[in-house]
């Protein structure tokens, strides 16, 4: 969006001899006359005009610069305002929910230190520019001074051009703004997914108000004017009117595969909040452990070191989070992922697999399975929906062991109902529809959200009349390396934007309204060791609690800026800030970063603007900021053997998420072999004639591809193709 000033307006004195006048007063009347803006590396147009010959209505429809996310409509007008040293935030009610909120945004609030005007950083006190127009010294500016400055324009009658930093002569308010009063409509507590979100944000006469139809719409309303005042937007006459766009706007933590410290959760519901996102959806099983204690099975956690959730620690969570908004979704992942029940065996609990990740459908294993999700109704018992997971359990429809689709999918069914039974939302990974293909909904029964990690579309879902969540791995995994929500910066640089997308895209019209929204998930196998997890992760030097400080940052630096992003799209999209290239534009990445750095700011852990940040680094290219001190070494064991193609077939070094081949690695005549412990691709020249492979990173389909011991097979049965097969 850009910056609109509709000017209604009647001269009576010459253009030219109002510029004229306007250089003789200097830059204290910078208000009074036209200029061009360059604001956050957009350029915009605002023309103020005044004489006391003329008189003129301004009325400001305003972009939504720095304010995370956008909101649906914000329109302002006049002067700049601040917030004086005293200023309160005041809520007249009984929700204890509201009255907290207006303590802490009031301290909040009055510590904001409103950012400096940024340096013009460029020559224009001495610049010599000579014009025809308004807009070559508007170009001249774009060209040469920095995305952040602000400085102003315009060709002078002697068609040279004018320049001044406007910043400095606006950058003190006359105004000041005492308090912000808070009204809703309801002081309802009770959070679901389906609340009224909405709110206003006006100022007026002085005069600043927030009104939201409930409790939560008037969190929105607090966070989008301390927003106002960290950004310096706070104007004499100001109208927001906002409502998100899903009810599910959500983040997935796996908490099963290694355990995450309860100060970090707690920064997470704090970002979350800040962003307006209203869902954290705690995986707290896969195959290490169990991460929730359980009063009925105390052998769950008792051998895991204190690397597990009391039920007290939970509740708290709970309400910590409640207190700002967000709802707790919990996730006991069966039938497969199931390892961390091992402990349950000599209690009769039964896998149909020799791995002992997938459970059985015996009477005594589902019985433990009940007992279990009413703990976990118990321990969540602010929360409407309950995830069984139900992912992977027969990978590529090849169910393991002694495991069949008949067992799966009756324990799938099995646990779906003892939800329901609670008065809960059941909640089931795409695989409980999907699996085995051309048999949906197979296992999956009404009532049940089904949430997408995989390719297809939610349309899948919808058409059969079940609410859908977006987590498609490839746009909305936090770990997925080739994601960014920056822009690529060299010219091999092979990236996609991810998390900040249509999610209800590829759904028709009418089913629209079972998208719930979407989730961006942060797994956390690649800290896991093997043989705790299928995968001996690379960073696994980080799963001992004695590295929770290092694991805290790393995994908390993965979490924003895309979680954020995704919370922009699930509030609101705005298809402009996205290029026609899908790439994000200037204004996506100057907005997202103000938000991350107001995060920052804040105490929420968050990778710092300008860096991308991985699971090794907190700014990846940088080779001081490895959390190790160095690089990890990746657990990649790739045998290849050349079996099948009658030429040297040259086993390339590549770098994931770039185009750019390295050096050979080796060069395998049919018979031979190599062993790889990095990103390759296999190439050759047979007849004139070139062969090429994929990618190994892009073959593997995710990062995967670091934490592997693989043996593959090279063939040529494809014409021009190199083949790996297992």
């Amino acid at each position: 969006l850009s910056l609109f000033l509709i000017t209604v307006f009647f001269f009576f004195q010459a253009e030219d001899g109002i510029r004229d006048a306007q250089e003789s007063r200097g830059l204290g009347d910078v208000y009074k006359r036209q200029y061009q803006r360059r604001v956050r590396g957009r350029p915009s147009d605002a023309t103020m005009l005044t004489s006391q010959r003329f008189a003129a209505v301004l009325l400001c429809v305003a972009t939504a610069q720095a304010l995370w996310p956008e909101p649906q409509t914000f329109t302002q007008a006049g002067a700049t305002l601040a917030v004086t040293p005293d200023f309160n935030v005041s809520f007249k009610g009984s929700s204890t929910i509201l009255a907290a909120a207006a303590e802490r945004y009031t301290t909040l609030i009055r510590g904001i230190t409103p950012p400096p005007p940024p340096p013009p950083q460029c020559a224009w006190q001495t610049a010599t520019i000579v014009c025809k127009a308004d807009a070559d010294c508007a170009s001249w500016v774009t060209a040469n001074c920095h995305p952040a400055s602000a400085i102003t324009s315009y060709c002078r009658t002697n068609n040279f051009c004018h320049f001044s930093d406007a910043m400095t002569a606006s950058s003190s308010a006359s105004a000041t703004i005492a308090a912000l009063s808070v009204t809703v409509d309801s002081q309802n507590e009770k959070l679901t997914r389906s609340v009224d979100a909405s709110y206003t944000v006006d100022i007026a006469g002085g005069i600043a108000t927030v009104h939201a139809g409930s409790v939560w719409g008037g969190l929105h309303g607090l966070e989008t004017f301390s927003q106002l005042v960290s950004e310096s937007k706070l104007s004499e006459q100001l109208h927001i009117q906002d409502a998100p766009q899903f009810t599910h706007r959500g983040l997935m933590l796996d908490t099963g595969r290694r355990f995450v410290p309860l100060g970090l959760l707690h920064s997470i519901v704090d970002g979350l909040a800040y962003t307006k996102m209203n869902v954290l959806h705690l995986h707290l099983s896969d195959e290490p452990a169990v991460r929730m204690e359980s009063v009925t099975f105390p052998e769950l956690t008792s051998g895991l070191s204190g690397a597990f959730y009391s039920r007290a620690e939970l509740k708290q969570v709970v309400q910590y989070a409640k207190m700002r908004g967000v709802l707790i979704v919990p996730e006991i992942d069966i039938p497969a992922h199931a390892g961390g029940l091992k402990p349950l065996i000599p209690r009769g609990l039964r896998f149909c697999d020799v791995e002992m990740t997938t459970l059985a459908s015996d009477p005594t294993t589902l019985q433990i399975v009940d007992t279990l999700f009413k703990e976990v109704a118990e321990t969540f018992d602010q929360s409407e929906a309950i995830h069984f997971g139900a992912d992977e359990a027969c990978k590529k429809d090849i169910c393991p062991g002694n495991c069949t689709y008949d067992s799966v999918h009756s324990i799938e069914k099995h646990v779906q109902r003892t939800i329901a039974s609670l008065n809960r939302t059941p909640v089931g990974w795409n695989d409980v529809f999907t699996d085995p293909k051309g048999q949906a909904p197979n296992a999956a029964l009404p009532g049940t959200t089904l949430q997408n990690w995989g390719k297809g579309s939610l349309g899948t879902f919808t058409a059969t009349g079940f609410h859908a969540i977006d987590s498609s791995y490839q746009t909305m995994y936090l770990g997925e390396q080739c994601c960014r929500v920056a822009p690529p910066t060299g010219p091999h640089d092979k990236f996609s934007l991810c998390f900040y997308k249509d999610h209800a895209a590829t759904v028709p019209q009418p089913q629209i309204k079972l998208v719930d929204g979407g989730e961006v998930a942060l797994w956390s196998d690649m800290y896991c060791p093997s043989p705790l997890c299928n995968i001996n992760g690379t960073y696994s030097w980080m799963y001992s609690p004695s590295q929770d400080e290092l694991f805290t940052r790393s995994f908390g630096n993965m979490v924003f800026p895309g979680a954020a992003a995704a919370g922009g799209s699930l509030w609101n999209y705005n298809s402009s800030l996205v290029s026609s290239q899908g790439l994000p534009t200037a204004e996506f990445t100057n907005n997202l970063d103000a938000h991350t750095q107001r995060l920052r700011v804040r105490g929420v852990s968050a990778c710092k603007p300008g860096c991308d940040c991985d699971w090794g680094s907190s700014c990846i290219g940088d080779p001081s900021q490895f959390y190790a001190g160095h690089a990890s070494e990746l657990n990649t064991n790739v045998r290849l053997t050349n079996v099948g193609c009658g030429f040297g077939v040259h086993i390339k070094a590549r770098t994931a998420c770039s185009t750019e081949t390295g050096r050979d690695l080796a060069v395998l005549k049919q018979g031979e072999s190599y062993t790889v412990h990095q990103d390759f691709i296999a190439s050759g020249v047979d007849k004139d004639v070139e062969w090429d492979g994929d990618q190994f990173s892009i073959w593997m389909g995710d990062a995967t591809w670091m934490n592997v011991a693989l043996d593959l097979k090279l063939t040529c049965d494809s014409p021009n193709y190199i083949n790996m097969e297992t």
